[in-house]
């Protein structure tokens, strides 16, 4: 990683020395006609020993719609990385720009990453990338893997085309998956970043999951600068927002659920098409509350082992709105309040609860 920084800026080591190394990495992102993965992970799931196999490609197909894949949605995965793709650190590629012009592609990488090849090692490059002999090659088409993860009928490297779902989807496969690709439902819900703030503090300080946190003055700063598991709360939330005007994304915040979580999981409900009896309303009421979560293991993350959390962990601290007034000082208040300002500018303030 620390190789590929320094390529990309070309041996000058300030950018090292200045940006945290989870911020400055390049990140090289390769996407691929949605269609075409499920086949392919039918054919690598199948063959090897790494997760639950599926025992048909129908099967697969419905795993993959739902998610139910390692790895988790692709749908999910891909919208993660899409709002990064205007970071100066972030190049983004499809596998079909790949197979169609393979030398213009790596001409585009080695721009990237700051790395000038001669002619001859550029055609060095083109032809050993290539999938013909990355099928030879031992150490790329995963072959060097023991017997217990794989079977004798593994193979990394198919076919290499694209357009092969063809030859597997039926026609109600690819009429199901195009209206889901199409609607794909999506539910966010955001909160008052200075809340976010708190929370984060008390979670990840109270579990092994992350870097250590040695002091709330120094989250504040790292959640500032986006040094924080899941990035920036400011290039996540504009990432969501510039989907909110779509039939399929429902915009909420956990204030309003606070103030009125009966009228907010009606408005879920008639998201989702879901129409539930007043017993029904009542019981998802009662049990999604605060009080009921926190005492129930299954939803508070208390079943987490040791060694990931601290005998002080608690997902569910205080479950209220405004909690930063207890925390934040007068300087943080307002230093926070300049760059939420910077950030957010160009989104109308009604949008947010909080302001």
């Amino acid at each position: 990683m620390e190789i590929l920084c320094q390529i990309h800026s070309k041996g000058d080591t300030k950018w090292i020395q200045s940006v945290p190394i989870w911020e400055h990495s390049p990140v090289l992102y390769i996407m691929r006609n949605p269609k075409d993965v499920p086949v392919s992970c039918y054919y690598f799931w199948t063959t090897s020993k790494l997760s639950k196999k599926p025992e048909s490609l129908e099967q697969c197909f419905k795993w993959f719609i739902q998610g139910n894949v390692p790895y988790g949605s692709w749908f999910e995965l891909i919208r993660g990385w899409m709002s990064m793709r205007d970071r100066e650190t972030f190049l983004l590629l499809s596998y079909e720009e790949l197979q169609k012009g393979p030398r213009s592609t790596i001409e585009k990488i080695c721009q990237f990453l700051g790395k000038k090849l001669n002619p001859e090692e550029l055609d060095s490059v083109l032809e050993n990338s290539s999938f013909h002999v990355m099928k030879q090659n031992q150490t790329s088409n995963f072959e060097i893997l023991p017997e217990t993860l794989i079977t004798k009928h593994f193979s990394m490297t198919r076919k290499g085309i694209c357009g092969d779902w063809k030859n597997h989807f039926t026609v109600a496969q690819a009429e199901a998956f195009n209206k889901v690709f199409q609607e794909k439902m999506v539910l966010y819900i955001m909160r008052n970043p200075k809340d976010v703030l708190v929370s984060g503090y008390y979670f990840w300080s109270t579990s092994t999951l992350s870097k250590k946190i040695e002091s709330r003055e120094q989250y504040f700063k790292w959640f500032i600068q986006g040094n924080v598991p899941y990035g920036s709360w400011f290039e996540h939330i504009r990432g969501w927002m510039s989907m909110r005007d779509r039939k399929n994304f429902l915009l909420l915040s956990y204030e309003e659920l606070q103030k009125d979580p009966r009228s907010t999981i009606e408005k879920i409900c008639q998201f989702l098409g879901k129409k539930l009896n007043p017993e029904e309303l009542d019981s998802v009421l009662k049990n999604s509350s605060f009080h009921v979560m926190k005492q129930n293991k299954m939803s508070n993350f208390k079943i987490l082992p040791e060694t990931l959390i601290s005998k002080h962990f608690s997902l569910t601290r205080k479950g209220i709105c405004g909690d930063w007034k207890n925390h934040f000082t007068v300087a943080q208040a307002e230093a926070f309040h300049k760059v939420y300002q910077e950030k957010m500018a160009d989104l109308p303030k009604d949008l947010f609860p909080w302001e």
